[in-house]
């Protein structure tokens, strides 16, 4: 059953569940952030962040998922119509990478249960958040001309819960990857390169807000700690503006800061300084310093393992960009201690994608990612195709496949032409070819005899196991004739670029040639 509320209609003094996610995985690492890794315990999840012990975390992110694929659903009907019934949707759901199998299910189970509405046409895709990062990434740096040949770049994404390193080869400036997986990274006509597994830990901005709630815990009384649930969900007044705190703090000179905090009970043995007359939580700048170092300490420790896993892969160093996303990659205070970490001669490049808000790297390369699968599942074809007879080499040539038009991957096409072609003729051996042709002109010439038409191949047709009495008859009562929208049919493989013809007469195959595209 739904929750009534959820997003904008959820009011400040309402029940919060805080990072929900995060509990659908009780795996470790070893820069796992220890406070964090106390709270997201799977079994007994933290009460100020999961209140109802009645519910299970999969079923909350169940609860929220479906609120949000209902409200896109109806803003694609009202954009649509009826339109919609015929249209295919895909999903694109990101993950961290920090995941586990268990995580990896518990994800997958949660989005296909609130998909309640999911149609045989519909289809699911799941792919880890720094892969779309790394899809972002390079957009990113390919549109502003800061890809260079022989760059090593490591991916940082920072995110709320999660931060994953994955080191990007550059062995061409114009290189485009295609991430099967974490492990593997395809450079498109360059080279093959396998990275080490891409080191992850539990350490980023839901780390320092942890952190955070200790430190309330220990200051504030316990009575008065334990009833803060409605106040301390991500997007309430109190966590509102300790992000802009962590977004804007650069040293412990900074502050002090103080954050509304309105407490029902147990306001009374509230222990001052840390707490006023004007109902606000005080933190120093000092005290942000403290909630962020551990953080960073781990952060660095993952940066520097990745960076010598990359060298001992490639026998040399190879890390010389360093490129932050995700919740956490804005603050300046991180920013400052990986550039004094790292930043040693200038080598390392520190930078943020999106400054105003780099947690729209992961949502941008995820939409990437979608764009470019769907794109992929079609071909654009290089050439013009045709299909000439063997019985006269100079005949005209049927151009069946049109240059530069799209095509569907795996559909099946017949040439939809109005003319015969002859199969066979008596005394003839039962076997023959048919030629394929190209031309790459706009506008391909009628027959073989001009210049720019090249023949690409020949399918190779064997009629020996059909009977032949049953083809149709040409005026010449000894040749047999049919029609190319009988037994002609061409299939596009947009995965391996290939275009396959296949010759099928009376319900059997009896002929095939595939062609490598040639762009």
């Amino acid at each position: 059953m739904l929750s009534p509320y959820w997003g904008f209609s959820i009011s400040p003094d309402m029940r919060a569940y805080s990072l929900t996610k995060l509990f659908l995985d009780s795996s470790t690492a070893e820069f796992d952030d220890q406070v964090l890794k106390q709270r997201l315990s799977l079994g007994n999840p933290d009460q100020v962040l999961h209140p109802d012990k009645n519910r299970a975390p999969v079923d909350i992110v169940t609860d929220y998922l479906s609120h949000v694929l209902n409200f896109v659903w109806r803003a694609l009907r009202s954009k649509f119509g009826l339109e919609l019934n015929s249209l295919p949707v895909q999903l694109q759901f990101s993950i961290p990478a920090t995941w586990s199998e268990q995580g990896n299910r518990l994800s997958r189970h949660a989005i296909l249960q609130a998909w309640d509405f999911r149609r045989p046409q519909d289809r699911l895709t799941m792919m880890s958040e720094p892969e779309a990062a790394a899809k972002s990434v390079h957009a990113d740096l390919r549109s502003n001309s800061m890809l260079q040949t022989g760059d090593g770049i490591l991916v940082c994404d920072c995110g709320s819960g999660t931060v994953v390193r994955l080191p990007v080869p550059v062995f061409h400036h114009d290189w485009n990857p295609t991430v099967k997986a974490l492990l593997t990274i395809h450079i498109k006509d360059i080279a093959s390169y396998l990275v080490t597994d891409p080191t992850r830990a539990k350490c980023g901005g839901a780390a320092i807000d942890s952190r955070l709630f200790d430190l309330m815990r220990a200051r504030l009384h316990e009575e008065a700690f334990k009833h803060l649930n409605y106040l301390i969900g991500s997007e309430g007044e109190f966590m509102t503006e300790f992000e802009k705190v962590k977004r804007g703090f650069q040293s412990p000179r900074d502050g002090p800061f103080s954050l509304p905090l309105h407490i029902r009970r147990g306001a009374a043995a509230c222990r001052l300084p840390y707490f006023n007359q004007k109902s606000e939580f005080i933190l120093t700048g000092k005290d942000v310093q403290s909630l962020f170092d551990r953080v960073i300490r781990n952060i660095i420790g993952l940066i520097n393992s990745q960076m010598a896993a990359a060298e001992r892969e490639c026998g040399r160093p190879v890390i010389n960009k360093l490129v932050l996303v995700g919740g956490l990659a804005s603050s300046p205070y991180l920013q400052r201690e990986l550039h004094r970490c790292f930043g040693v001669g200038g080598r390392m490049l520190s930078m943020t994608l999106t400054p105003g808000e780099p947690t729209m790297a992961v949502a941008h390369g995820s939409a990437l990612a979608a764009m470019q699968e769907v794109q992929a599942r079609r071909v654009r074809t290089p050439r013009h195709y045709g299909i000439g007879s063997s019985a006269h080499p100079e005949a005209e040539v049927e151009w069946v496949i049109t240059k530069d038009k799209l095509y569907e991957h795996g559909r099946i096409y017949t040439p939809g032409y109005p003319w015969s072609y002859q199969l066979y003729q008596e005394g003839h051996a039962q076997v023959m070819t048919i030629p394929l042709y190209s031309c790459e002109l706009s506008s391909p010439p009628p027959t073989t005899r001009f210049s720019g038409v090249t023949l690409e191949g020949f399918i190779l047709v064997d009629f020996s196991c059909l009977k032949l009495g049953l083809l149709p008859r040409g005026g010449a009562t000894s040749r047999m004739l049919v029609e190319p929208d009988d037994f002609v049919k061409y299939c596009f493989d947009a995965e391996n670029r290939t275009l396959s013809f296949g010759v099928e007469v009376l319900g059997k195959l009896i002929g095939q040639k595939t062609l490598q595209l040639r762009f």
